[in-house]
């Protein structure tokens, strides 16, 4: 909640400057917000950490970085990869180095969770089996921690004409209501209303089925958003399985997957191996 990256869309609502969050990986302005990631908590420590491909792991905060960072993808083999990354412990002596893989993120938003074919599943699977081999050759099966989490789960939008779908400007003016808005971005948005509209935006917004809209201070406590500063006034959250839309439709040529985070039934996972209590 006091990490501030409450969107992966990067955003300045004084400038609306929007940026992409693959854009700022190497851009601590954007990061670096007064509160300390894990991994600078550790190194502050007298740890010795680093980051591959993690995003945020590549920037600085309060000034300080990571020992090592490799923070954008260069297109090396997995497998290759964990190499790296377990020689780093038992070569250099590295305390914590976290480990990022797009999959199945990218195969998931692009086809959807309902595919019947699992092929990139099965690649997951192979690479943390050889996670576990690589851990075991490099003497560390009694030294290492492995944390393996993801960030969300995944379901499938509905759309016409299962279903009528959310358009917001029927509902209201966005142009002439609002001042800055992130919205046609799956199933959450986010706006600011224009001087003196607050309550108009919010009332218009009410009547909208399939979604519910929140005023910041009403924010449900379990979503972890209430106390972020950078977050606008007004954040919409749609149904399960909806898709937010401002204007008109967004057009997806294939199934896709609905990314969000506050649903029970999306949440993401968490294991725990070679873990010393």
């Amino acid at each position: 909640e006091d990490h501030e990256v409450v969107h992966n869309i990067m955003f300045n609502t004084t400038t609306n400057e929007k940026v992409f969050y693959k854009k700022t990986l190497t851009r601590s302005e954007w990061w670096d917000n007064g509160v300390l990631p894990l991994w600078i908590t550790a190194q502050n420590q007298g740890l010795k950490t680093a980051s591959f491909h993690f995003p945020g792991g590549g920037v600085s905060y309060n000034g300080q970085a990571v020992n090592r960072a490799i923070p954008e993808p260069e297109g090396t083999p997995r497998h290759q990869n964990i190499d790296k990354v377990m020689s780093w412990f038992s070569d250099e002596g590295f305390n914590l180095v976290t480990l990022y893989y797009g999959e199945p993120d990218n195969v998931g938003h692009k086809k959807g969770p309902d595919q019947t074919e699992r092929r990139i599943i099965k690649q997951i699977d192979r690479t943390i089996g050889y996670l576990r081999k690589a851990i075991k050759r490099h003497n560390l099966t009694d030294k290492l921690n492995v944390i393996i989490t993801s960030d969300h789960g995944m379901t499938t939008v509905k759309k016409r004409p299962q279903v009528e779908e959310i358009i917001l400007n029927k509902y209201l003016n966005l142009l002439m209501l609002t001042s800055f808005e992130i919205l046609d971005y799956g199933g959450f948005g986010i706006l600011t209303p224009k001087p003196g509209k607050e309550q108009e935006v919010f009332d218009n917004l009410s009547k909208v089925p399939n979604m519910t809209v929140y005023k910041k201070n009403e924010i449900p406590e379990n979503f972890h958003l209430a106390k972020s500063k950078r977050l606008p006034p007004i954040t919409i959250v749609a149904d399960l399985g909806f898709n937010l839309n401002s204007v008109s439709l967004c057009n997806f040529t294939k199934t896709f997957s609905f990314k969000f985070h506050l649903y029970h039934c999306l949440h993401g996972i968490i294991f725990l191996d070679h873990f010393d209590y």
